[in-house]
């Protein structure tokens, strides 16, 4: 079995959770088949950008199968565009990270502009998006809406973008949203498991255009691969989203 996990996080979160480290993680993705991670920091999502990015790439630079997305804020453009020149230039990094609901600030804001502006024309790398269809983290009005990256992508058409997360709990809201915006894929990752969301997918967007993400650390793996093995798809589907449309889109 070959899988790329494109949803994992690094690094100590702020809730009751153990610390698992790079020794861990890489005996976990060995056991579950994970051949390469692409991953995140929970210091830079939660609370240092820049220190995060820093501590992320210290972290997988000695190891192969470990790859890596650098954190942006729209709040502080001038330092997100330092971090992309800083690592985005380097094999290691792949893409970029954007979570609206901790950075209050929706993707398609005026602000995120020139990120999304260097993304698409000077490092033509994937950003990953957290999306929700409900306020988050205590916040009054929602900033991770489907509709707000439909927004982004449709301004950015060479820009891809994965939704992390399918919108959330409003996955099938989510689908239709996106259907047909091409350059705009997502990933399953989830905390709580739905019936065939895998398969609903696939069936609405076509297999190319879906992606498979755990959230490891903040999650077990098990749950998304046993949801992805019962889906209710084709053989060269499952392998599309095992690991092919990973390789395609990152350029593995």
């Amino acid at each position: 079995m070959k899988l790329i996990d494109v949803h994992v996080y690094y690094g100590k979160w702020g809730f009751p959770i153990e610390l698992v480290s790079i020794e861990q993680l890489l005996a976990l993705m060995k056991k579950v088949g994970i051949e390469k991670a692409i991953m995140m920091s929970a210091l830079s999502l939660s609370y240092d950008m820049s220190e995060g990015n820093s501590e992320l790439y210290r972290a997988i630079e000695p190891h192969e199968e470990l790859l890596g997305y650098v954190y942006l804020n729209g709040n502080y453009v001038e330092d997100s565009i330092k971090e992309m020149e800083r690592y985005l230039d380097s094999p290691k990094f792949v893409g970029a990270k954007y979570h609206p609901e901790l950075s209050v600030l929706p993707p398609n804001s005026p602000q995120c502009e020139p990120l999304w502006n260097l993304l698409e024309n000077r490092y033509k790398k994937p950003v990953l998006i957290h999306t929700w269809t409900l306020p988050e983290h205590n916040n009054v009005l929602p900033s991770s809406l489907p509709e707000f990256v439909v927004d982004v992508a449709n301004r950015h058409p060479n820009l891809k973008i994965i939704m992390g997360h399918m919108g959330g709990p409003g996955w099938r809201h989510c689908i239709q949203v996106i259907k047909d915006v091409k350059n705009i894929l997502v990933d399953f990752c989830s905390s709580y498991a739905d019936k065939d969301k895998i398969g609903h997918a696939t069936k609405y967007l076509g297999a190319d255009r879906v992606l498979f993400g755990t959230g490891m650390t903040e999650n077990n793996p098990w749950m998304q691969l046993g949801a992805l093995l019962e889906a209710d798809i084709t053989e060269e589907d499952r392998e599309k989203i095992m690991c092919r449309n990973a390789k395609r889109i990152f350029h593995l």
